[in-house]
This record gives C-alpha cells, structure tokens and sequence, in this order.
C-alpha cells in the first residue's frame, strides 16, 4: 500500500458512479493516498446538488450511469449557474476505453480519463497531472489553488473567466 501523500491531505473529492463497488474501491486508493474529504454520489443529479453544498477540488466521474450519465453531468457541471463550479476539475473514470468515448469526454471539458478497473498508479498518476498542471488537459495550478481558498471560505477570491478549452495531449 502506498504512504500517504501530503500533496493531496486538502484534496476535497466528490466521486460520482452508480457501482457502490467501485466508489468504495476508489474511496480507499484515495484514503491511501492521503484525501479524507471524499463524498460520494450514485448518479449526476445527485452529484450535482452534492457538488453545490460540498465544492470539491476534483470530480471522479463515471460515464454509463442513468438518468444522467457522465457526458451530461460534464456538460451541465461546465454550463452550471455558478461560475466558481464550472472550472472544477473532472476525472473520468470508465469502462468505456474506445477512443470515440475518449474524445467525446474531452470535448466537454473534462480534465482526465481512466479506465476501469483503475490502478492506483494510474489514479495517482491523473491526480498529479491534474494537482500539478500535467499533460492530459491544460489546467492552471493557480485556478485549482483559488478554488480550494474559495471552497474554504478564507476570503480569498477564486479567479473568474471562462474555461480553458481542453487540449487532449496524452490518452494513456
């Protein structure tokens, strides 16, 4: 098992799959990597509503659910009424590992994807991608810092604009 890791012990992360399975699984590679602060929804409305009363700093997101799947929540997650939330991060975390589901995720502004079953390299490795501006989607650090500050409520204001439009660099 791996050390816990400081980098993510701030980390705030709202996973979001129909499998109860699979959001334990993933619940623990995030607990062995240092992130309590974990919340969990079954489906994207729930997901939704969860992610307005818990900001998270990340969304692992899964893409077959129903009634709203992974693509739709994206595109209501980057289209929601309050701006601060549009720029959350989402990891994808699927089943589907054809190229077409790829591209169509990234196309809506996701800011990474894994394939089921998930190791927890893999996941390890998207986290730092997305914690440190990695190569999978362009993110800026900086947003990701000022949405933290603007989740905890320190008065630190969170950078406003529009999103960055993804640039898919690496599938693997």
């Amino acid at each position: 098992m791996s050390t816990p890791d400081d980098q993510y012990k701030d980390l705030h992360v709202l996973i979001v799959d129909d499998e109860n399975f699979v959001r334990s699984m993933v619940k623990q590679m995030l607990r062995s990597l240092g992130i309590t602060n974990i919340r969990e929804a079954n489906e994207g409305a729930t997901a939704l509503k969860e992610l307005q009363l818990f900001p998270p700093d990340l969304v692992i997101c899964d893409l077959s659910m129903e009634p709203i799947d992974g693509i739709v929540f994206v595109q209501m997650l980057r289209n929601h009424q309050h701006v601060d939330l549009r720029s959350i991060p989402v990891l994808i975390l699927s089943g589907k590992n054809d190229m077409a589901s790829v591209k169509e995720a990234a196309s809506k502004g996701i800011n990474g994807y894994l394939v089921k079953p998930v190791s927890l390299q893999s996941l390890r490795s998207r986290l730092d991608s997305v914690v440190n501006g990695g190569d999978f989607v362009s993110f800026s650090q900086q947003r990701l810092a000022n949405s933290r500050r603007k989740a905890r409520g320190d008065g630190q204001q969170a950078a406003t604009g529009g999103l960055p439009i993804p640039e898919v660099k690496d599938f693997t």
